[in-house]
């Protein structure tokens, strides 16, 4: 059970709402302005630099897919302020696939395209291989 469902049970008797709002990629200046005044650029000599470009993609390349800001906000505060009970709101870039995988796959379906999408599994094996080397 989720969090939201058994705070929706726990705030019934005193007839509060509660909506869960499970957002996507929406469009904002944060990842820009991250990159402009951060320096991410992972080690040579770091655990993570296998995966380096998968991590340099997800902070920069999925964004282009991602809902525009005022439209997700125009949405929102629509379906919020017509909610007439407690319930869920999926809005956002991916917000529909990760519902669907939520609700008809098992949970670790959900896992295992993060790690791939991510360059988890590659980590893992590099990993593995930097464990056998020392071994």
């Amino acid at each position: 059970m989720y969090i939201a469902d058994v705070l929706k049970y726990e705030m019934y008797p005193f007839n509060v709402k509660v909506l869960n709002i499970c957002t996507g990629g929406v469009k904002s200046h944060m990842p820009t302005n991250t990159t402009k005044n951060f320096d991410h650029s992972i080690p040579p000599n770091s655990v993570y630099h296998p995966i380096a470009e998968t991590v340099a993609h997800a902070q920069d390349g999925r964004t282009e897919k991602f809902m525009d800001t005022k439209e997700y906000t125009r949405y929102v505060v629509d379906k919020v302020n017509a909610a007439r009970k407690s319930g869920w709101i999926w809005r956002g870039a991916y917000a529909t696939s990760v519902w669907f995988v939520n609700t008809f796959l098992w949970r670790s379906a959900l896992d295992s395209i993060h790690l791939k999408e991510n360059g988890l599994y590659e980590l893992k094996k590099s990993v593995e291989k930097e464990k056998g080397k020392a071994q």
